[in-house]
């Protein structure tokens, strides 16, 4: 019974190994005989393809009709995209797929398939399709645009220079946060800086935060900026009081002190900067007041070296070492601070350089 039972397996293993194998060489055919059949196509048509690309007439001759002759034309532009070009006022190419391609694109797009859409988009991108962009807005809409198809409509859109970009993104529902920054580094810019201050209060607290990220990463300035960021630290959501502090400290400039001095008297008088949930609002204090460095700061610096937290004190000693007199000041606080961890870290630093960190 078990050499019988063995045998069956035997064979009804070897069958599958041939089913698989027999399907594998279905498969290679199949793609052999399809990329045949493109090429010849591409190969008839050829002529007619050359003489359109170079005087921009006689695309009648090869209209695509069937998938592989869409793909094929894909595939030939593309490359000529990436080899070749054109002069700003003759684009062959996009007039050509503005003319024969969007029919197709309209129908790829509301392909059950994911990556049917996905390469959909990247071809409207790739040729610069303006005239889909109330298609895109559709499929943005729709239930089945996953958070990628948003990411690239979103960026497509901004290239094209959508005239209601900014209220479609304010009703857009939430993408993950790596997307919400890159994204927004595509699209603001120091031209539009101002659009987006204006309405930054439209947007949830996910955008807000990513429009933030982006004017620290392309170091964006303007006085509304400035008045924003002022603002922003009586902020409700604690990220964004945090992101706030961050941007002043890496654009390295406030039009005026005081009322940052203020929030901050404010902050140690209420007893807010001695709950641990301010500890990163208090590190990027001590962060922006080493990177615009004025002599106010310095007793607030003093005082956030013997802070509870070890990165407020380095953040603190790190600053005060940054000023004109730094090295002499935390000499003084290493050996007269009453507060053992500020007196090490002051110690830490007076032999650090932070120019090297």
């Amino acid at each position: 019974m078990t050499y019988v039972l063995v045998f069956l397996l035997t064979v009804i293993s070897l069958g599958l190994l041939l089913a698989v194998y027999l399907y594998l060489i279905f498969r290679k055919s199949l793609n052999r005989w399809y990329t045949n059949k493109r090429e010849r196509w591409l190969e008839t048509h050829s002529d007619d393809i050359k003489t359109y690309i170079y005087t921009g007439s006689g695309s009648e001759h090869f209209v695509p009709e069937k998938r592989y002759q869409y793909e094929a034309l894909e595939d030939m532009f593309s490359d000529l995209l990436s080899s070749v070009k054109f002069e700003k006022d003759f684009e062959p190419i996009g007039a050509f797929a503005q003319r024969y391609f969007v029919p197709w694109y309209q129908k790829r797009l509301q392909s059950g398939s994911w990556s049917v859409r996905m390469n959909t988009l990247h071809f409207i991108n790739r040729f610069k399709i303006e005239v889909m962009q109330p298609d895109l807005i559709r499929h943005l809409r729709s239930k089945r645009c996953t958070p990628e198809e948003k990411f690239e409509i979103f960026l497509l859109l901004g290239e094209f220079e959508c005239d209601n970009l900014m209220e479609l993104m304010k009703g857009a529902k939430e993408l993950p946060d790596f997307w919400l920054n890159e994204l927004l580094c595509r699209l603001v810019s120091q031209d539009n800086v101002d659009t987006y201050v204006d309405d930054f209060f439209d947007y949830t607290p996910s955008w807000q935060g990513a429009i933030l990220e982006a004017v620290r990463d392309k170091h964006l300035r303007s006085e509304k900026l400035q008045r924003l960021l002022v603002q922003l630290l009586e902020s409700e959501h604690a990220e964004l009081r945090v992101k706030a502090l961050k941007t002043i400290a890496s654009l390295g400039y406030l039009f005026t002190i005081d009322p940052f001095i203020q929030w901050m008297d404010n902050n140690r008088e209420n007893g807010i900067w001695d709950q641990p949930q301010t500890d990163g609002e208090r590190l990027m204090a001590a962060r922006l007041m080493g990177s615009i460095r004025h002599d106010r700061f310095i007793p607030y610096l003093n005082a956030l070296i013997g802070d509870r937290a070890y990165g407020v004190r380095r953040e603190a000693a790190k600053s005060l070492r940054i000023y004109r007199q730094g090295k002499s000041m935390l000499t003084v606080l290493a050996s007269t601070h009453p507060d053992a961890f500020a007196r090490s870290i002051a110690q830490e630093w007076i032999e650090r350089n932070p120019e090297h960190e």
